[in-house]
């Protein structure tokens, strides 16, 4: 009886056509999202915040360059697949995709192995090559974690994902902690890093499903499929780190070390747009060409427009009080480049849906196209403004790319978001 009186009760505060709307389960997949991510990369943020305080401006900038290498090494073993498969499944669950996805990052995985064996027998890594090896073996063991996490939330389990990155981000700050118990040695750092990614890998495998083994595969067709978003990605990858390698070989290790922290932060803000967008791709992508998929792609934008307001006025107007609150007046210096960075935020969220509009209707070449222009622009920006300005030079680049993106990725989404006033005559083209 009190099941019924429950049901009836919800029933109505929220009667079964509103739960039903498109909108609400957009909102509701994507503050789920939302809260496991916030609970993650506070984790996350957590470990930088403690890799900055016990090493310094110069040691923090060291670790950054060495950690970002290595990141974008490993993410060679993804080149499109997750967002394809994450795309691919949430339509239709077929086995026979995510068996051809394994065997693709398999292969790229075990290239790069093969590579990094290679390049150490004939020693041509650098001289601190057992850091870079370590927090390579750890960020390859943390995207096949997010790979395995993609497959869960592609059908509906976000919450199970959400534990999975939990427990990747929980495990890496605990042996960071470990490892800084023993001394303020990068080596010791990098290899419990690396052991801290088993225990995620093995609850991801623990949670999947079973999933029956198909008599063929497509990893070839697969990859093909993948290679404009890997494209997409290899452009995202330099972008957001090319800043950084700049500064460093510009204007030295400290300065790099007053753009990371200041980037830090304003990266830890993307967990909000990125949750967001994250949480209601899936819906994206299985109601694209439906009645309805602009006001439901027009909902998600005020959202997100919404949400990066406080976040960006408080970097921007109080850069200094938050750089000194999360890492001490030892970063005070980062407090110009933060406000820069501020001022880019507004357009990371809004591109957040963007971009995601471009892969849910298969305008691969546009996205790759709009994330060029970001790209270029950035790159060059940086050449002119880190000899200058240094770190604010970077994070100056670094917003007027964010803006350049905004506006071509809306040029090539009006007719998505139903602007019909603005939208192109090719509204239905996929090109």
């Amino acid at each position: 009886m009190f099941r019924a009186v429950k049901a009836g009760a919800r029933e109505l505060l929220f009667p079964a056509r509103m739960l039903a709307s498109p909108e609400v389960r957009a909102f509701s997949a994507a503050v789920e999202k939302l809260s496991w991510d916030v609970g993650s990369r506070v984790l996350s943020f957590a470990l930088s915040i403690l890799v900055a305080r016990k090493l310094g401006p110069e040691g923090f900038g060291v670790y950054a360059v060495a950690w970002y290498s290595a990141w974008m090494v490993a993410q060679a073993t993804d080149l499109g697949i997750h967002l394809v498969l994450l795309r691919s499944l949430s339509r239709s669950f077929e086995p026979r995709v995510f068996w051809s996805a394994v065997l693709a990052k398999g292969a790229l995985t075990g290239s790069l192995l093969a590579l990094a064996l290679a390049a150490l027998a004939a020693g041509a890594l650098p001289s601190d090559s057992a850091l870079l090896l370590w927090l390579i073996a750890a960020q390859l063991l943390g995207s096949w974690v997010e790979f395995l996490g993609v497959t869960l939330r592609s059908r509906g389990g976000i919450a199970r994902e959400g534990l999975v990155l939990t427990v990747l981000r929980f495990a890496s700050l605990a042996a960071a902690l470990w490892a800084f118990s023993r001394g303020p040695d990068l080596s010791v750092l990098a290899a419990a890093l690396a052991v801290s990614s088993l225990p995620a890998l093995i609850l991801a495998l623990a949670l999947l499903p079973r999933l029956d083994r198909p008599g063929q595969t497509e990893a070839g067709r697969l990859l093909k499929e993948a290679l404009p978003l890997g494209l997409v990605s290899a452009m995202t990858l330099l972008y957001l780190r090319a800043d950084l390698f700049i500064v460093a070989a510009v204007a030295g290790a400290s300065e790099a070390g007053y753009f990371q922290s200041a980037f830090r932060l304003f990266e830890a803000a993307f967990v909000v747009s990125g949750g967001l967008a994250a949480g209601t791709f899936p819906l994206l992508a299985a109601r694209f060409g439906e009645k309805g998929f602009d006001a439901l792609a027009r909902f998600v934008l005020g959202l997100l427009a919404l949400s990066s307001a406080p976040i960006a006025l408080a970097f921007a107007l109080l850069p200094r009080p938050v750089l000194c609150l999360f890492y001490g007046e030892g970063f005070a210096d980062a407090a110009r480049p933060l406000a820069f960075l501020g001022i880019a935020l507004i357009a990371v969220f809004a591109n957040a849906l963007t971009t995601h509009l471009l892969v849910a209707s298969g305008r691969s070449r546009r996205l790759v196209a709009s994330i060029a222009v970001r790209l270029a622009g950035g790159v060059a920006l940086d050449f002119v403004l880190v000899p200058r300005w240094g770190a604010s030079g970077a994070a100056l680049a670094v917003a007027a790319a964010e803006w350049s993106l905004l506006a071509v990725s809306l040029a090539s989404s009006f007719d998505l978001l139903g602007l019909s006033f603005l939208a192109r005559e090719e509204a239905s083209s996929c090109s």
